[in-house]
Order: structure tokens, then sequence, then C-alpha cells
């Protein structure tokens, strides 16, 4: 496989990112007076959102770089083809709620803001079992 080094570290920088998403929000102390003004759920959302967008972009590549390797597994092109052709929207999307959701803080928002992390989060995901997940190799005729 092609730059296994790469898709060593993208499969490190996706898991991070899902590690933040797991992390108990309610461990997380944040200053009430501080740019989140306490709020555990729109950090943890920003922190999540914030390196999914480089994850992204680095799957891509590594997909791109072992499309032929890859050949017998043919989700994880799709996969890719639908986070290069979607990713901005689903990020755009959760800065548009995130916007709505700082104006006013209600439950409902909060509720519109997981979903929206909810779509990036199962992308990152599905993107890491690809990763993780060693690919048949078919011997050279």
């Amino acid at each position: 496989m092609k730059n296994n080094n790469l898709g060593r570290l993208v499969l490190s920088l996706i898991t991070l990112v899902l590690v933040v998403s797991c992390t108990n929000s309610t461990s997380i102390k944040l200053d009430p007076n501080g740019v989140y003004l306490g709020d555990t759920t729109l950090y943890q959302a920003d922190a999540i959102v914030a390196g999914s967008a480089d994850a992204f972009t680095a799957f891509v590549k590594w997909e791109h770089l072992n499309r032929d390797q890859l050949a017998s597994v043919p989700e994880v092109r799709k996969l890719s083809d639908q986070i290069n052709l979607n990713s901005k929207q689903w990020i755009g999307s959760y800065f548009a709620v995130r916007d709505a959701y700082v104006a006013a803080p209600t439950d409902a928002g909060k509720v519109s803001l997981t979903g929206a992390l909810q779509i990036i989060q199962s992308a990152l995901a599905q993107a890491a079992i690809y990763l993780a997940t060693p690919v048949p190799v078919t011997p050279a005729k």
C-alpha cells in the first residue's frame, strides 16, 4: 500500500477526533465567563469539527494514493467520494446550526447541534474502520 504512514497518520487523527467526541462533557470544566460561557457541549462540538476537516482531507488523499490497492473494497472509494463531495456542506451546516445555537442557546438548538455533529462523526468513524481494516492483497501476475 502506498504511503502506509499516511494511513496511520490519518487513522491517528480520526481516532483523536473521535476520542474527543467520546469524552464525557460533564468531566470538562469551563470558565462560565470564558469564550464558551461554560457550555461544554459547544466546546466539545467545536473541538470535533476543528479536526474533522483535516481528517476528511487526509482520508480522501490516502484513498486516492491507494486507489488501485483498494479496488477490492469499493466501499472505501464510495466513502471517499462522499466525503470529498459533501464534507464542506456537512461542516457548513454544523456552523450554521452552531451560530443559531450561540445566538439563542436552547435545548432544541443543542439537539440540532448534536444532529449536525453526528453526520460528521459518522463519516469519521466509517473512515477509521476502513483505515484500520487490512485490505486483501491480490498477487501480481
